[in-house]
């Protein structure tokens, strides 16, 4: 798919009824209508409302297909007002942070049309939108989905049959992103996350992280999980095999099960303790990296990705394994289908978890 921008004609603001800059990064694009006609409306947006009630949007689109700009992306417009909605697994409110608005001229009430040059125009805009920011469907989204109650824009459009034109032929993402799915596709291969370990491991010898690898890739091909961003994530957990939880006989994959607790005592007071420098230590130890700890990982990420009405059979043996070994919250049941749901879960704070794991695996890719 072309991700070229459309024609768009810069026009910006008679005064700063917007934020400049942004606190958060772009992770979904609304669509209004203006409840208005050409030129009024656009020229109430030009001006940002009224004094009483300042509004903007980042891009208006007339009934002709011609597209305005009126706010820069890297600026943040008021145009969602009070508003929630899902970003990348997380409930998040007030999304003029997190948003790129488009207003569409239209009067919103159900009998207004919307022509096709305008529909064409919204389509090649959130196109190129969604491919720029890599925007997933979940988050290409109206008025009225954010503010359910408050409003009912953009009334009567085609939604389905747009989004469904948005997202046909979509390039493949080439780059790992926070929001990438833990359920899906890998974008790196197996020589990549081999030959990254073998640099770096000073614990296991090449063999060793050849059949760690290849646990990895057979397990997680089998229950759909991205077993390269896993192998990432392990790399991040264990400074790239180089933690003492990650050496044998513990063979911690990720830092499951470790709280940072210790206690003197002659014996643990469970099984999941290691003895290190007169103390035990909590934290879980596996017999064997394959399949006990991949699958131990692996389950934990799907429970965290995945409701069990979601998950298959197979998919379902490894979230029961893992929460055998550690219980996860029933509220964090598939709250994380994209990475970046970990942050401030899998890890504490963790606030730029997900962000650190995708930097580390498009460096394991040589990117």
């Amino acid at each position: 798919m072309n991700t070229t921008p459309p024609p768009i004609t810069w026009r910006g603001m008679a005064r700063q009824s917007y934020e400049r800059g942004r606190t958060q990064p772009i992770r979904c694009v609304v669509i209004h209508s203006t409840a208005g006609s050409a030129p009024s409306d656009a020229n109430w947006l030009h001006n940002g409302g009224n004094p009483f009630n300042p509004v903007s949007c980042h891009y208006y689109i007339d009934k002709a297909g011609v597209i305005t700009q009126f706010v820069r992306d890297a600026d943040t417009a008021w145009h969602a007002g009070q508003s929630s909605w899902t970003i990348d697994g997380v409930r998040r409110s007030g999304l003029n942070a997190w948003s790129v608005g488009i207003e569409l001229s239209n009067r919103n009430n159900l009998t207004d049309p919307y022509p096709q040059p305008q529909i064409d125009a919204t389509i090649a805009l959130s196109r190129y939108l969604v491919a720029t920011y890599e925007i997933p469907r979940e988050q290409l989204v109206r008025h009225l989905d954010i503010s359910p109650g408050r409003k009912t824009d953009p009334a009567g459009f085609p939604w389905e049959v747009f989004v469904n034109a948005v997202y046909t032929e979509l390039p493949a993402p080439t780059r790992y992103t926070a929001d990438a799915p833990i359920v899906g596709l890998p974008l790196g291969t197996f020589n990549d996350a081999s030959a990254w370990l073998i640099k770096r491991s000073t614990l296991y010898k090449p063999f060793s992280i050849d059949e760690i690898v290849s646990g990895y890739r057979g397990i997680g091909e089998r229950v759909g999980v991205d077993w390269f961003l896993a192998i990432a994530q392990m790399a991040h957990e264990t400074g790239s095999l180089t933690s003492w939880w990650c050496d044998r006989p513990r063979r911690n994959p990720a830092g499951l099960g470790v709280t940072g607790h210790s206690i003197t005592a002659q014996i643990p007071p469970g099984p999941h303790w290691a003895w290190r420098d007169g103390r035990w230590w909590e934290g879980i130890s596996f017999r064997q990296w394959n399949p006990d700890a991949i699958e131990a990982h692996l389950g934990r990420l799907l429970a965290y990705a995945l409701t069990d009405d979601q998950a298959n059979d197979e998919q379902k043996r490894l979230i029961t394994y893992a929460l055998s070994l550690r219980p996860l919250p029933p509220s964090f049941r598939g709250i994380a289908p994209t990475m970046v749901g970990l942050n401030g879960r899998w890890a504490v704070p963790g606030t730029s978890y997900a962000q650190s794991i995708a930097g580390l695996a498009n460096r394991m890719r040589g990117l």
